[in-house]
């Protein structure tokens, strides 16, 4: 709404012309304001397409060369229905080195409250998951980045994430504050060195996710570069 209110104004904005010795004001249309917000509109209706998507947060599995894994970092309990996970820096064997925005955290620990895990009886072993949140640290971070989601699914032995639009969101130092004003966030843990032991069963994972930016954001910063250069051009 601001941005059409911006363009009413203008397209219809003052200007002053010198007519021999006298000045006049009156209202005429800015044919150089208008295109600019007929790209600016365009842009806010386009924009979703135009958005790259680019990846927020990965790590390797950090089990990756031993045989067999020796620490685990998810599990599922088949009594409760619930998922969980934990990986603590000097405790689990491995190095979890996770990458935010292409900047790495080497020596990172991972935690995840219980879950709630709904079986859908049509697909064995297939799950719907209730609101949680994966939350990772280091020893100068208490909340280096936190993945929340509220609702996800969960495929016995290969995975769990989630990717429908406003359901996922992602938060801390390491994603920063623009983390806000993503758009279509997604995640999946990919399992690995499935282990079975009476009702429970562990895996280790690895981790890919991904946003795009807010398509506001996107018009509102093709607006702004579009008016300086309209007021660079006018100066000259």
């Amino acid at each position: 709404m601001w941005l059409v209110s911006w363009c009413l104004f203008l397209y219809t904005q003052r200007v002053r012309v010198r007519c021999g010795m006298t000045n006049i004001s009156f209202e005429r249309i800015n044919m150089t304001n208008l295109k600019i917000c007929a790209v600016a509109l365009m842009a806010v209706v386009g924009a979703s397409a135009m958005a790259q998507t680019f990846t927020v947060a990965t790590f390797a599995d950090p089990t990756v060369g031993q045989n067999p894994a020796v620490s685990s970092m998810f599990s599922f309990n088949t009594v409760s229905n619930s998922l969980s996970g934990s990986w603590v820096d000097g405790v689990s064997v491995g190095n979890l080195s996770l990458s935010v925005l292409g900047t790495g955290y080497a020596n990172t620990s991972l935690s995840m409250a219980a879950v709630a895990a709904t079986a859908v009886v049509a697909v064995p072993g297939f799950y719907t998951l209730a609101p949680g949140s994966v939350t990772f640290s280091n020893i100068s971070d208490a909340n280096l980045l936190t993945i929340s989601w509220n609702s996800g699914v969960f495929l016995n032995s290969a995975g769990f994430g989630a990717s429908t639009p406003n359901v996922v969101s992602f938060s801390g130092t390491a994603a920063g504050a623009a983390a806000s004003a993503w758009d279509q966030e997604s995640f999946f843990f990919s399992f690995a060195n499935t282990r079975i032991s009476q009702d429970v069963t562990t895996y280790t994972a690895s981790l890919t996710s991904s946003a795009v930016p807010e398509p506001l954001t996107m018009a509102a910063l093709a607006l702004g570069a579009g008016l300086v250069a309209a007021r660079r051009r006018h100066k000259s």
